[in-house]
């Protein structure tokens, strides 16, 4: 979950809205597997956004005036087909926000727990395999401590 609290938000919440339009249509929610925009997940997104958020609110003001430009409206007011249409000429003319949002959104989906287990995964950490490890033997290096340096003193 996020450390940032729902009043600490870069984005206004037009901003979040449509974010989250835009994760959803890059990952739908189907029978077994949740939306980008199940709310668990998207938290994590703005989380990760959070450092971005000035361009990723340029990035969403460039993609409602190409709206208002085509359409003479909102794209938070578009129809599903109008919104793909305007998406994708968005990412024509604009690939870096849109590079920033997907890598966020994809990493932020299958770290969750939920997504995992939908794909037959165990939701733990990746490495040391999730399990203990026993307290390791540092006496291993004393060998490596007590030999000379092998380097040069700039």
């Amino acid at each position: 979950m996020s450390d940032i609290v729902s009043t600490d938000s870069p984005f206004t919440q037009e901003q979040k809205q449509t974010l989250a339009i835009l994760v959803d249509m890059m990952i739908p929610a189907n029978d077994v597997m949740p939306s980008a925009a199940d709310p668990d997940i998207f938290s994590v997104i703005l989380s990760y956004l959070a450092d971005a958020a000035e361009d990723i609110g340029k990035g969403i003001a460039a993609l409602n005036a190409l709206s208002l430009e085509r359409y003479k409206k909102s794209f938070l007011t578009l129809d599903d087909e109008s919104r793909g249409a305007i998406v994708s000429d968005f990412m024509a003319q604009y690939g870096e926000p849109v590079m920033q949002l997907q890598i966020h959104t994809v990493s932020s989906y299958y770290m969750n727990d939920r997504v995992l287990e939908a794909l037959g995964l165990e939701a733990r950490p990746p490495f040391p395999g999730g399990y203990e490890m026993e307290p390791s033997d540092w006496s291993l290096l004393d060998p490596v401590r007590a030999r000379e340096k092998i380097y040069r003193e700039i």
